[in-house]
């Protein structure tokens, strides 16, 4: 089925629902059955690298552009570790080939001055064809569990984000962990937010009023962050956030009130091992990513850490969550959702279907990945 028809089945499917007491939008996978994987989903966890060499008029292109990320080579970075962590084979298991589906976006690359003058933050910058100094803009942060991922991988969403909504992105290259722990890459998000904020009116062509951040996964939580900091220093500058399966607690969870996750919670009647892999293995990474991100144990509940830690959730702008189905980090998202919805907060919470994390990269082979571009695009023509 083309992917056209396949984004327009979703679209038309959506559901609204109850998930553990908080309200979302349900997007049912547009051609499999619900409490199985996606039909994409399953093809990838099935791939074999030499049924798809031997015959690869039977396989997505997609999936044939990306061979070197189904199969990666085991010795791959192998032998950069840093404090006992395998950085480079981590970084090696990062990343998707995604397609273009933008057209009329101009790329330039800028370097940003950190606010305390010690290093130059690279930013690439997403801007429509066509003359207006009013468009709104949007701060993206890349996912990769703090240590990995790059601008490359998020780039074709952020071009399809600047096309379709008219408006600017700014895609932040921030220094990775552990070579630079919290707060060093959370420090450069923000002062790329308050350079585009102090700056961006003229140098980019935006109105400032209209300034959003958005981020996948640990840039999800970049972006949450950055909006509470924004918040707390007074400044309400960010109008707007989209966080795309953010990570926004570093611990099992236990300490917060309402949480609740279980293997159990997640539809997969036919006990689908896939299922099972897709939805323990980030929480299984947790303490890697810890020992890699944070530069003392304590720091699992400070608040840019760890936004589900934060005392007061009211005050912040409107949010878009968007969560995969089979996503460990479901749980997390479906809380922090419902904290800024007690507090006042104009707050949609979208769940994929069928699908696990990191569905984004795969925008050109998911429906969903398309889907949730546009509907950061709904949102940002309202700013």
């Amino acid at each position: 089925m083309k992917e056209e028809l396949l984004v327009k089945l979703l679209k038309n499917g959506n559901q609204a629902r109850i998930i553990d007491g908080t309200v979302c939008v349900y997007k049912k996978s547009p051609d499999t059955p619900e409490g199985a994987l996606d039909a994409r989903e399953a093809m990838i966890a099935g791939a074999d690298a030499k049924a798809m060499k031997a015959s690869p008029e039977k396989y997505p292109q997609n999936m044939l552009d990306n061979m070197e990320h189904l199969f990666v080579d085991p010795m791959a970075g192998k032998d950069y570790v840093v404090d006992g962590i395998p950085i480079g084979s981590l970084r090696a298991q990062m990343g998707w080939n995604n397609v273009d589906l933008s057209e009329g976006v101009r790329i330039s690359a800028m370097e940003v001055p950190a606010s305390d003058g010690s290093h130059r933050i690279p930013v690439r910058i997403y801007t429509p064809e066509g003359e207006n100094v009013h468009r709104p803009c949007m701060v993206f942060f890349h996912g990769g569990g703090f240590m990995g991922g790059s601008p490359d991988v998020v780039e074709n969403p952020c071009k399809l984000i600047a096309c379709r909504a008219d408006a600017v992105v700014v895609s932040v290259d921030y220094r990775l962990c552990p070579e630079h722990r919290f707060p060093e890459g959370f420090n450069d998000c923000y002062d790329v937010v308050t350079w585009v904020y102090e700056a961006g009116g003229e140098l980019l062509g935006i109105d400032r009023e209209k300034l959003s951040v958005g981020g996948d996964s640990a840039g999800g939580n970049f972006a949450a962050v950055c909006t509470l900091r924004d918040r707390d220093e007074g400044k309400h500058r960010i109008k707007y956030e989209a966080l795309l399966y953010p990570t926004v607690m570093r611990t099992d969870g236990s300490e917060y009130e309402g949480f609740y996750w279980s293997p159990d919670m997640y539809n997969n009647p036919e006990k689908d091992e896939r299922i099972i892999q897709a939805v323990t293995g980030i929480g299984a990474m947790n303490p890697v990513v810890n020992m890699a991100y944070l530069s003392a144990p304590e720091e699992v509940h400070h608040p840019y850490v760890a936004p589900l830690s934060a005392t007061d959730f009211s005050g912040l702008p409107k949010t878009l969550i968007a969560s995969a189905e089979y996503d460990f980090l479901l749980a997390e998202a479906r809380l922090y959702g419902q904290h800024l919805m007690d507090a006042g907060v104009d707050v949609r919470w979208i769940v994929y279907g069928g699908v696990g994390h990191a569905f984004l990269d795969k925008l050109g082979f998911f429906p969903q990945a398309e889907d949730c571009v546009d509907e950061i695009v709904v949102d940002l023509k309202r700013m």
